[in-house]
């Protein structure tokens, strides 16, 4: 039987209607069992789209619609003699057909030829998705709403047509009562930033992982189902609404902070399907703070149960807050109480917390479903929310490949507004070169230029973005990046604003001053007097600086840099004295103090003045307090080592070189790497005379020293003067050299106290012609200085070594009596004393 018999249906052929054929409701009889339950739980979905109550709803069959090739429905409207049938449920059954896809106008009433694509919604039942043969489709609407069907271009298609009657009280609901519910929630969602444009919505209930699995949307209650479709209706198609299984742990402990976490474990479509691609960029950008607030502090110290409302389980009292909130909140509730948003507990757990009080604590956990609701159009920008990470990956895959300006003026809005999101260097250095070779308006490059230097102000420029900088400076002129440069280098709330708490440090003044000098060289006088004062207020900063941390494997691109200054944009004392002050004051670990002494080495040879003297006077005194182990050195620094030992000896005080000396003799192997530098430098033939560097080391340093066997130190030798020992195995005659003032060793040893007796034996018997030199500094035989410094040991055997300076005391004459010896005599040797 063909369902275009007449005896069946009948050809409903008007200006409407073009080859449609219906059969009443009254000819139709359905006999599958499984279709009234199907059509409840249908009449339920079709009721939360329409915005009523399910109980409120119900369809009555009026007929069944065949359509062929040629097929279509003109725009119309149905009209009802009832006033309780509201609308129109249409069920497609499974069918092979191509086009004729339904057009509902969303409009008041729609114009003639009005073509308005915002106001219409298309809806192809089953078509692009290829389901059309296998499932049922359906589509409802209300009766003031007009509407269209395509013309059918190949197969057939049935239609079962119900009437939707509301049963309910009050107005009846329609396209445009539904509507105008929906202007404020419209509204509140378009004046959203862009970067905004994303919400949750507490349900305050667990549904189960399965029921969502098998139904999405569906599975929730219809009070839950109805936000989730009046968020859709008044994004206009473009907001997607997802299904969000959470979890919030809160943990508490008695006398330390209680802290909660919030995390999200699935992420499901409205048709029920797990989805793994948005919860990889949701989990960074996703936050469960209400909107209001997004982290809000309560202070329980005067609740019962020990401050913590957790624990008595009354969990009204304690406010929704998450410490791991920083993209912003989004949480869509008028309640920051946690039992609004999360529902009950799920559990309690208990364990120990080892800390500072051994004590108990509690981890109350619960789970919860969330609607979480987001604009597609504006996804570019709510995966930028997750911070660096998401604006990096942004640039890096977005913007820079495709050379999308309207991309990055999205960007620079989401990066001004939100203080976690910035673009690092790199990123900035990739955008800028973009827009120097960008042909748009140039006022237009200009202005982004100028946004995106100062977009992150918790980011310095490197080295490399200075220099890129200084290109877009030259082409734009200095005069339209004037402002901007200035806050990059002089805006004193910037200088604040770091991860650390403080931006100057000694890299980021070294960038600062090199870029400056570079400046002063682009030919604009303007840009040159900038630069000047910009040095000036530098060297201010890295004065005044409270971060004095300097990296320690650095240290010598910090060298090679301050030199290149030095050495690329000439003298400039101020900056040098600075520059080297704070690398030895601060070298970040003492190791690298070698690594600054070289630099100050270097500029004294190259531009001996005033600054240079005073770096290497403030680098001896830093020197010879450092620990043992930054004299252990390997080879590379041996010239280092020896300078700074020649830096210490030469310009360090008596203390000072008397500490330096102990440290020197501390441990056996550190004594022995130094006399091995001594080895490596002669051999090498560096400009250094390490014999008369090692004389004046011993003489300044070592001799007041003694060494004792210590298994831990190192010393085995059951002598204290195993260390002179040593440098006389270096240099055997180094006890017959006088130094720049003429003294021996033996005139060092004979006026410091310490000195062991037997170094001193060790000495005179190296040089015994010594022990009749006088000390051409404080005019004294050796044995006159030992006594002066109360070494009675010393002075007996000095005197032991030359007795003939004092045989001459007494002169023996023939005439023996008494009045003859009291005459005395001086002995020539003191004479002119």
């Amino acid at each position: 039987m063909s369902l275009k018999d007449p005896t069946v249906s009948y050809n409903i052929n008007d200006d409407v209607f073009t080859k449609v054929w219906q059969i009443e409701s009254q000819d139709l009889k359905i006999k599958n069992p499984d279709w009234g339950p199907s059509l409840t739980k249908l009449l339920s979905v079709v009721a939360s789209k329409l915005g009523v109550p399910p109980p409120c709803l119900s369809a009555n069959l009026d007929s069944m619609l065949y359509m062929e090739r040629g097929s279509s429905i003109d725009w119309c409207s149905n009209i009802e003699e009832e006033a309780h049938k509201v609308g129109t449920l249409l069920v497609q059954l499974p069918s092979s057909f191509t086009g004729g896809s339904f057009r509902v106008y969303d409009g008041e009433e729609r114009e003639e030829d009005e073509e308005d694509a915002s106001k219409i919604t298309s809806f192809d039942l089953g078509v692009a998705t290829g389901e059309k043969e296998f499932k049922c489709h359906f589509l409802a609407h209300y009766n003031d709403c007009q509407y269209e069907m395509e013309k059918i271009k190949s197969g057939s298609r049935l239609l079962l047509c119900y009437s939707l009657c509301f049963n309910g009280a009050g107005q009846l609901p329609s396209a445009a009562v539904l509507k105008t519910s929906m202007i404020p929630l419209q509204q509140e969602l378009n004046e959203l930033p862009r970067h905004d444009r994303i919400v949750l919505v507490p349900l305050a209930r667990h549904y189960s992982d399965y029921s969502l699995r098998q139904d999405g949307l569906t599975a929730l209650a219809h009070h839950h189902r109805a936000k989730a479709e009046a968020i859709k209706v008044a994004g206009k198609g473009d907001w997607v609404v997802l299904i969000i299984q959470a979890k919030k742990i809160h943990t508490h402990c008695y006398h330390h902070n209680s802290h909660t976490s919030s995390s999200m474990k699935h992420v499901y479509s409205e048709n029920g399907n797990r989805l793994t691609s948005p919860k990889k960029w949701l989990d960074n950008i996703i936050s469960f703070a209400p909107i209001e607030e997004a982290v809000v502090t309560q202070d329980f110290s005067d609740s019962d149960s020990y401050g913590d409302p957790f624990y008595s389980e009354r969990h009204t009292q304690h406010v929704d807050c998450d410490y791991q909130s920083i993209g912003g909140a989004m949480m869509l509730t008028d309640s920051k109480m946690v039992a609004d948003n999360w529902g009950a507990s799920k559990s309690i757990k208990e364990s120990n917390c080892y800390g500072r009080y051994n004590e108990e604590s509690f981890d109350t956990t619960y789970w919860s479903t969330f609607l979480l609701a987001y604009d597609s159009s504006s996804k570019f920008e709510l995966k930028c929310l997750s911070g660096g990470v998401g604006v990096s990956d942004a640039i890096k895959t977005r913007i820079v490949p495709t050379n999308d300006i309207s991309l990055l003026e999205r960007l620079l809005t989401v990066v001004e507004d939100k203080t976690h999101c910035y673009v690092n260097a790199d990123c900035s250095r990739s955008l800028l070169e973009m827009l120097l070779q960008s042909e748009e308006n140039t006022s237009g490059v200009i202005s982004l230029v100028n946004r995106l230097l100062l977009c992150s102000p918790f980011i310095e420029p490197d080295e490399k973005l200075w220099d890129t900088i200084l290109v877009a400076i030259k082409r734009f002129g200095w005069n339209t990046l004037e402002h901007s440069v200035s806050l990059l280098l002089c805006d004193e709330d910037r200088k604040k604003k770091s991860a650390r708490g403080t931006r100057i440090n000694l890299p980021v003044f070294l960038a600062r001053v090199e870029f400056s000098m570079k400046l002063t060289q682009i030919g604009n006088q303007a840009a040159a007097i900038f630069a000047k004062q910009c040095v000036t207020s530098c060297i201010n900063d890295l004065l005044n600086t409270n971060d004095t941390h300097i990296i320690g494997s650095l240290i010598e691109n910090y060298t090679e840099k301050i030199e290149r200054i030095v050495t690329q944009y000439g003298w400039h004392g101020h900056f040098v004295q600075t520059a080297l002050g704070f690398l030895i004051n601060n070298p970040g670990t003492n190791q690298n103090l070698l690594h600054a002494g070289d630099l100050v080495f270097k500029l004294h040879t190259t531009n001996q003045c005033k600054v240079t003297q005073d770096c290497l006077l403030a680098y001896a005194k830093r020197f010879a307090t450092v620990p043992y182990y930054v004299l252990y050195t390997n080879e590379t620094q041996y010239i280092t080592l020896l300078q700074s030992i020649l830096a210490v000896v030469k310009y360090g005080s008596e203390e000072e070189t008397d500490k330096f000396g102990e440290t020197c003799v501390l441990h056996y192997n550190i004594f022995c790497s130094i006399l091995k530098a001594f080895e490596i430098v002669e051999s090498a033939a560096q400009n250094i005379d390490c014999f008369s560097l090692l004389r004046d080391f011993m003489n300044r340093c070592l001799l007041q020293h003694s060494t004792s066997p210590d298994p831990v130190r190192g010393w085995k030798e059951n002598a204290p003067s195993t260390h002179i020992h040593m440098c006389f195995e270096r240099y055997p005659t180094l006890a017959s050299s006088a130094d720049a003032a003429g003294r021996f060793p033996l005139h060092h040893a004979v006026s410091k106290s310490t000195v062991p007796y037997e170094t001193l034996e060790f000495i005179i018997a190296k040089n015994p012609a010594a022990t009749t030199s006088p000390d051409p500094v404080s005019n004294m035989y050796p044995f006159m200085s030992a006594a002066s410094v109360n070494n009675a040991a010393a002075t007996f055997r000095l005197l032991q070594a030359g007795p003939d300076l004092v045989s001459g005391g007494i002169e023996i004459v023939n005439d023996n009596s008494a009045e003859a010896c009291k005459k005395r005599k001086r002995t020539p040797s003191l004479e002119g004393r």
